[in-house]
């Protein structure tokens, strides 16, 4: 079924309230306040049931300067505008305004009524309608039809609700295969129901009941109960003006401006990347660094908007932008954003969000700009080739969905045929599959033989580089699998040599100088004369003379095996760990129990080596430690 959002726009008291009640019959005013005073403080909602029973959601907002934050969270959602205009008064600033807000938000049709038409004489009427034509031309309500109202007599009522049959015969079926997400606009409590959101539906679906998640707090729910214009649903999709009834959420966790979804589908940032213009009627240029008011969806915020390119952007111009939010804020690619300028408080431009997930990587102002214009207007395939090849390190099917705004279904269709040529490397399934551009894949394989060969310039005396080591110099969240991959290619093309211990070029030895040969010597021995009580690895550096030299010549003896570590601070030679594993079981052939003193006494050591050797044992499997003593693995099973 399609579905209609219809709003309002236009200057305080032009009759947008009286012309939403007289075309619905429900008072979209419904604060107290809000009837007390005849002026519209907040968003207000109501419906239209058209002769096939279609029911076109109507969202009313302020017309009052000051009010014009929250006239932009219900502009958010809009398919259709009705901009209304007093025939008495004809166009004012805050019709200019809201003008320039629909554009920038993308809407592409609408309506104009001249409202109070019967206070109004024709010739009166006549001048308004040329103010209008000279307000609207080259905007997207140039060919808009214009209608003259009277919210009191009724005049042209039918009209507009002709026209709005039409504009839902003309609406296009909206996504309801995409990410669910429903921006709030309104949160309360309904007794025996407990917390209640509404909001419009801005893509996907929702079925009754079904678990969810709000942004940016990532608050877990599930959907109780649905509704749309008091009826109850058992699904809500794309389009559609809904309540949701979310459980074991309190009214006080939730505002205005947070997104519900489905778990897992979307991510808030503190970053995005985007293409902004600057309206004709801006104040000043906008500078490299400055601070503006963020209005997306329904969230508003101070934001910073750092200019890539050039140094400014000046007014009627365009230009790409970072936007860094003071808050987490829930916002998906492609979304379109107000900004307003702090002081003096006007609209100053707006924009479309191209990357959710920038780079923190410092890259020179002028290539980002060339990378956004990359991804301005690019189709979802083209994005996914875009947004892999440029990643260093491998991204998750999960995370690219996410930055690309689109169900992990989706994205698994759109990368099919690129795995399929070789063009992206895929490491698992499902949504946890980690995905990168095969270009990429090969780029750190050749890093990977250079990091290897800078560590053995640097430690000639190594035999291998730590694992762990080179995934830290790749990069510092190198995915394990897609690091196992790029070893084991690198190995299987016989450039790399893998070990227990480490990694090595292929062929390579240990080159150590005749000094360093010594100084190998001299630690081993200090390791053989102190037999079952070694020193530390400091003092057994201390003990060479050469603490600098001693230290690479233990690593060296550590990777060929000629000494063991039993803790991070203390070394065995091999002979006498062997030895010392040996009594140990002699020990268990006529004991049941090992403990800190049979160790002493078996060893001939003191507490200071006993302790980290039962440790040892330990992990290696031998023992088991039951209380105060230990036993034999085998046994403890047993």
């Amino acid at each position: 079924m399609k579905h209609l959002v219809v709003g309002t726009a236009g200057h305080i008291d032009h009759g947008k309230s009286a012309l939403v009640k007289a075309l619905t019959g429900i008072d979209p005013d419904r604060l107290k306040e809000e009837k007390e005073r005849g002026l519209t403080i907040d968003l207000g909602f109501a419906f239209l049931e058209l002769a096939d029973g279609t029911r076109v959601s109507f969202v009313d907002v302020p017309g009052h300067e000051r009010f014009v934050k929250n006239m932009l969270a219900g502009a958010a959602g809009m398919d259709i505008v009705i901009l209304v205009i007093d025939a008495t008064e004809s166009v004012m600033p805050q019709t200019r305004e809201h003008l320039d807000i629909m554009k920038l938000l993308g809407v592409e049709r609408g309506i104009v009524a001249i409202t109070k038409i019967d206070l109004a004489d024709a010739e009166m009427v006549e001048i308004v309608e040329a103010e209008i034509a000279d307000l609207v031309e080259g905007t997207f309500l140039e060919s808009a039809p214009v209608v003259r109202v009277s919210s009191k007599t009724g005049g042209g009522l039918d009209r507009i609700r002709a026209l709005i049959t039409e504009a839902v015969e003309q609406q296009r079926q909206k996504d309801e295969q995409g990410v669910f997400r429903f921006p709030i606009d309104r949160v309360f409590t309904m007794k025996g129901f407990g917390t209640v959101v509404t909001g419009t539906v801005f893509s996907g679906s929702l079925n009754e009941d079904e678990p969810v998640q709000v942004l940016p707090e990532g608050l877990s729910s599930r959907a109780r109960q649905l509704q749309s214009h008091n009826q109850k649903q058992e699904r809500i999709s794309a389009g559609m003006r809904a309540a949701l009834n979310l459980a074991g959420i309190a009214v006080e966790q939730l505002k205005r401006g947070d997104t519900v979804v489905k778990p897992g589908t979307a991510a808030a940032t503190n970053r995005f990347d985007a293409k902004v213009r600057l309206l004709r009627t801006a104040p000043r240029n906008l500078r490299r660094s400055t601070t503006v008011k963020l209005y997306s969806a329904t969230s508003q915020q101070v934001s910073r908007m750092i200019v890539f390119g050039e140094n400014e952007i000046a007014p009627g111009s365009e230009g790409y932008v970072q936007m860094r939010c003071q808050k987490p804020i829930c916002i998906f690619r492609g979304d379109r954003f107000v900004i307003r300028a702090e002081s003096p408080e006007v609209t100053i431009g707006g924009g479309i969000v191209l990357d959710v997930a920038p780079q923190r990587a410092r890259v020179r102002k002028r290539e980002r700009r060339a990378w956004l214009q990359e991804l301005d207007g690019a189709l979802p395939a083209e994005l996914a080739r875009a947004f892999l090849s440029k990643e260093e390190a491998a991204v998750s099917l999960h995370e690219l969905a996410v930055r690309l705004g689109l169900p992990a279904a989706m994205v698994t269709e759109l990368i099919a045929s690129p795995i399929k040529e070789g063009q992206v490397l895929a490491l698992g399934s499902g949504e946890d599959a980690v995905l990168i551009a095969q270009n990429r894949h090969d780029f750190l394989k050749e890093r990977a033989l250079k990091e290897l060969a800078d560590f053995f310039k640097e430690q000639p005396h190594r035999l291998y580089m730590p694992r762990e080591q080179l995934r830290s110099r790749l990069s510092g969240n190198l995915d394990a699998p897609l690091f196992e991959r790029i070893i084991s290619d690198l190995a299987e093309s016989e450039r790399v040599q893998v070990t227990r211990e480490g990694l090595s070029l292929a062929g390579r030895r240990a080159g150590i100088t005749q000094a360093q040969k010594s100084i190998k010597e001299q630690v081993e021995k200090i390791y053989l004369e102190a037999g079952y009580s070694p020193p530390t690895l400091m003092q057994a550096e201390e003990q060479a003379g050469d603490p600098a030299a001693a230290k690479k010549m233990i690593s060296l003896l550590l990777e060929e095996g000629v000494l063991q570590k039993i803790s991070p601070t203390l070394a065995y030679h091999k002979e006498f760990l062997e030895s010392a594993l040996k009594k140990i079981r002699v020990h268990f052939q006529t004991e049941q129990r090992l403990a800190v003193g049979d160790l002493k006494t078996v060893l001939g050591v003191s507490r200071k080596h006993a302790v980290p050797l039962l440790e040892y044992f330990d992990r290696i499997g031998l023992t088991a430690r039951v209380g105060d003593y230990r036993v034999l693995k085998e046994k403890a099973r047993a």
